[in-house]
């Protein structure tokens, strides 16, 4: 029996969804409620947006509760490589997925910071910068001088 929780998902869409667990088909469950085949689709793909969403809330929450950002200052002279390969180190730690490439994450820094401070040629970052590592916002980067 499910207890009566305070939720964001309307009773609609929790008969749909108990209807749906039960595996009943969207055809049974317009009928036995009398409203639309799209009605049902409506209800359920709103529940789920109200679900995505309530786990997202979470996520965010849990992730400034437990101030889990990893920072780190990046110094001029710095190897462009070590900075890369210390990004995806300190994110392999965190279990925090970057859907970036090596190449994608110089891009990213060069944009944050400027062009003027990334040397490709040379392999070295011109400009001292912060580097931010979290798991809602990946990673950011802020020019320090």
């Amino acid at each position: 029996m499910v207890l009566a929780l305070s939720t964001y998902l309307t009773e609609r869409q929790v008969k749909v969804l108990k209807l749906l667990s039960k595996g009943l088909t969207v055809d049974e469950i317009a009928r036995t409620l009398g409203v639309s085949r799209s009605d049902v689709y409506s209800l359920i793909r709103s529940a789920k947006r109200v679900v995505s969403k309530s786990a997202n809330t979470i996520k965010l929450y849990n992730e400034l509760m437990n101030n889990s950002t990893f920072t780190f200052t990046v110094s001029k002279g710095a190897s462009i490589n070590e900075v890369i390969v210390r990004i995806l180190e300190k994110a392999d730690e965190r279990n925090i997925k970057l859907p970036l490439t090596t190449a994608d994450l110089v891009l990213r820094i060069a944009k944050s910071i400027g062009g003027e401070c990334v040397d490709l040629v040379n392999n070295v970052i011109n400009c001292d910068f912060i580097l931010y590592l979290d798991s809602i916002e990946g990673v950011t980067f802020s020019r320090t001088s």
